[in-house]
């Protein structure tokens, strides 16, 4: 989900029953002030996923990455990159594919890039642990992807945030049978260990 002014929109996610989860073919918007909800258009059918990155950037929603068909060998996940134009009500899909596909993922926006990291390849066997330990960032200017550095400790289903001086917060996660405490912060060029949580989590 992303803030977009008072609402919060959910623009890419699934539904129904582990492992074999559907993709949800809307956008759900909550406004904060009237407490109501509805709805939108979601992907296009050919590229609805869920446990995809979303950010907001210039008036513009970009969903990268995510995964088909949920947890398991019978899903696939991808590096795919979409956005969608809230002032149009249009979807702008098939940008760059990211270089390494991952699900279970998130981002920020970092020195006017979108740098993704974290997540696992869902589409594995065992994929609570085939964990995406490198980073990837598009620039939007140039519409190009480049690998940077990997995080720490690989994980997935961490939180994920902007710091207020713009970095990215990526805080627990879940993988190798626990949950993390780990938070670490992205300055677009390298991690740093902040302060773990006080209770390991992911989700």
């Amino acid at each position: 989900c992303v803030a977009v002014g008072k609402e919060v929109w959910i623009v890419s996610a699934w539904t129904g029953d582990y492992p074999l989860e559907d993709n949800v073919d809307k956008i759900y918007i909550y406004n904060t002030d009237e407490d109501t909800w509805s709805t939108k258009p979601g992907l296009p059918v050919n590229r609805q996923r869920g446990g995809a990155a979303a950010v907001l950037y210039q008036g513009e929603i970009y969903v990268s990455h995510g995964n088909v068909g949920g947890h398991g060998e019978h899903a696939t996940s991808y590096g795919w990159l979409d956005k969608y134009n809230i002032a149009n009500e249009e979807w702008i899909i098939n940008l760059p594919d990211a270089p390494h596909p991952r699900d279970h993922t998130g981002g920020a926006v970092v020195n006017g890039e979108l740098c993704v990291a974290a997540g696992r390849d869902g589409g594995d066997a065992n994929f609570f642990n085939e964990v995406i330990l490198e980073t990837d960032c598009y620039n939007f200017e140039t519409k190009k992807w480049r690998t940077a550095a990997s995080i720490p400790q690989g994980r997935a289903g961490s939180s994920y945030g902007q710091t207020c001086d713009g970095k990215l917060m990526v805080a627990g996660g879940e993988g190798f049978g626990r949950a993390f405490s780990n938070v670490d912060i992205f300055d677009g060029t390298s991690w740093t260990a902040a302060g773990d949580l006080v209770t390991g989590r992911h989700g």
